[in-house]
């Protein structure tokens, strides 16, 4: 689906039930509200928070369906300032791309890497220091 279709979509979907007179701060906070939904299914994906096998079934599609959700206030909040954005991501196309050339980019994922990799070795040394062995 195109960006823009969907920004007219949500626009006219808002206006018919007067929505588009929320407050944008207010759309905001709905934003950050999705976006705490979104935080807890991935740590829940990464292992961090633990679930039951009937609800890990289901992360991945509640996972969509957030992930949509707090799109969809953010093209709110972008309607509410009559910002275009499709144009808006068409620029940061060209800004990313600029920014990071493809062929810089795998020695800054090294990096990156490495840096967490000696970060869990630090985290992994504190734990054995404090309780011993690693216990499963």
């Amino acid at each position: 689906m195109d960006i823009g279709t969907y920004q007219k979509w949500v626009r006219d979907f808002d206006r018919e039930r007067g929505w588009d007179l929320c407050l944008p701060a207010e759309v905001f906070v709905h934003f950050l509200e999705e976006a705490g939904e979104i935080a807890r299914l991935v740590l829940a994906l990464e292992g961090y928070r633990e679930v039951t096998p009937a609800e890990a079934e289901e992360l991945r599609p509640r996972l969509a369906e957030e992930i949509a959700d707090a799109i969809t206030f953010l093209i709110k909040l972008a309607y509410l300032y009559e910002v275009d954005v499709a144009g808006g991501l068409a620029r940061n196309m060209a800004k990313c791309g600029g920014r990071y050339p493809s062929a810089e980019a795998p020695g800054a994922v090294l990096t990156y890497l490495r840096r967490h990799r000696e970060e869990l070795e630090q985290f992994l040394r504190q734990y054995r220091e404090r309780f011993g062995e690693e216990t499963e």
